[in-house]
């Protein structure tokens, strides 16, 4: 059993969250909205197993003290799934710091069909102990006109990256980028 730490697990992550919690895993999702947690946490199988933190991650200092607490009430975190969106944000770096006293983790970073993935990684300082991932959500071409990813094919797409544990996986397409919604 591992303990997965999901950073804004509540929309398009929510069916990972709850497939990640239905293999047996101890899942802990930080998000902002509280009612949105009190959902997710009645879809999962294993309530038991789910921990759910109503924060902003930009509250540098709570978001620390957090993840301090949890690890204390669940145990380390083996593998960090982040929807961080702004490439300004200090909470990946503050979240990688806090358990670098792990073994090893893997940290699958969930990132927009705009991200430059070389750029976005040189800008994280990645412990030597985190098996570092990207996730890039890209988009779904349909016959001559092109949509986003819904939340079900985001979700599927960061488990696959999971369970593949490649280094970068693309969730669509990125091809043609003419065609991006």
């Amino acid at each position: 059993m591992k303990h997965i730490l999901v950073v804004g697990g509540t929309g398009m992550l929510a069916d990972a969250v709850c497939e990640l919690n239905n293999q047996g895993n101890k899942v802990t999702v930080i998000a902002r909205g509280e009612s949105k947690l009190e959902h997710l946490h009645s879809r999962c199988n294993n309530p038991d197993q789910f921990n759910s933190i109503s924060l902003d991650y930009e509250n540098y200092e709570q978001l620390q003290h957090v993840l301090q607490n949890d690890a204390n009430k669940f145990g380390q975190i083996d593998c960090v799934i982040a929807w961080i969106q702004s490439n300004e944000s200090k909470a990946l770096g503050i979240i990688m710091n806090e358990i670098t006293g792990t073994e090893s983790f893997n940290v699958f970073h969930v990132l927009g069909s705009r991200s430059n993935l070389q750029e976005v990684k040189q800008g994280l300082n990645i412990p030597v102990n985190c098996k570092y991932h990207q996730v890039k959500l890209g988009f779904i071409v349909e016959h001559n006109t092109s949509r986003w990813l819904t939340n079900n094919e985001i979700s599927s797409g960061v488990i696959r990256a999971y369970n593949s544990e490649e280094e970068i996986s693309i969730v669509g397409t990125l091809e043609p980028w003419n065609m991006r919604p």
